[in-house]
C-alpha cells in the first residue's frame, strides 16, 4: 500500500536544511482470528513503511523507514448479506512497538539514526469476500512515541493505506 507522512515526519527541518519525508509505501504481514459468532476479532501484524526525503542536496540520497509490530482488536460490522457473502466494514486499533530509521547517503558514506518507541494505531477498513479468500482495503493512523530530547527526535505519525488478501 501507500504510506503518507504527517506532522513532524513530513515537515521540513530547518536545522538540517532539507525537507521531511515524502509519500512512500508499506508492506504488512498479518495473522488474525475472527470468531464466527462474535463481532470482535484480533490481529497480530508486522509492518514496514519506507519514505523518501524531499529537497535533498545534489548527490545525496536518503530515506526514512519504520519497522514495527502490533496487536490489534477488530470490531466487525456485519452487513446482513446472505451467507456472509457481502462486504463488511470494520474498525481496527491497537498497540505495538516500532523503530524509526533515518538514512542519508553520499559518495559511499552512509549516516543512519535510529529511534524506537511504543506505537498506537487506529482506523477503518472494508473486507470484500471472494471465492475462497478475502480482500481488504484499510486506512489507519499510526503514532510512534519516538520523541527523545537528547537525540532531537520527535514523535512521528503516518497514515498507511493498505490493500491486501487474507486466506
Amino acid at each position: 500500500g501507500v504510506s503518507i507522512p504527517t506532522g513532524d515526519l513530513s515537515e521540513n527541518d530547518p536545522d538540517l536544511g532539507f525537507g521531511g519525508s515524502s509519500t512512500g509505501f508499506n508492506v504488512n504481514g498479518l495473522v488474525g482470528f475472527n470468531p464466527a459468532l462474535m463481532p470482535i476479532g484480533f490481529r497480530g501484524e508486522v509492518n514496514y513503511s519506507r519514505f523518501g526525503l524531499k529537497d535533498l542536496p545534489s548527490g545525496v540520497d536518503g530515506n526514512t523507514s519504520v519497522l514495527g509490530g502490533s496487536v490489534n482488536a477488530i470490531i466487525n460490522f456485519p452487513t446482513g448479506g446472505t451467507g456472509g457473502t457481502g462486504m463488511s466494514p470494520y474498525l481496527i486499533g491497537g498497540i505495538g512497538y516500532a523503530q524509526l530509521k533515518g538514512t542519508l547517503e553520499t559518495s559511499g558514506f552512509e549516516l543512519s539514526v535510529k529511534s524506537s518507541g511504543f506505537a498506537l494505531n487506529g482506523g477503518f477498513g472494508i473486507r470484500i469476500p471472494l471465492s475462497g479468500f478475502h480482500t481488504f482495503a484499510e486506512a489507519r493512523y499510526h503514532y510512534v512515541l519516538t520523541e527523545d530530547d537528547e537525540e532531537d527526535t520527535p514523535n512521528i505519525a503516518f497514515i498507511p493505506i493498505s490493500f491486501g488478501i487474507t486466506f
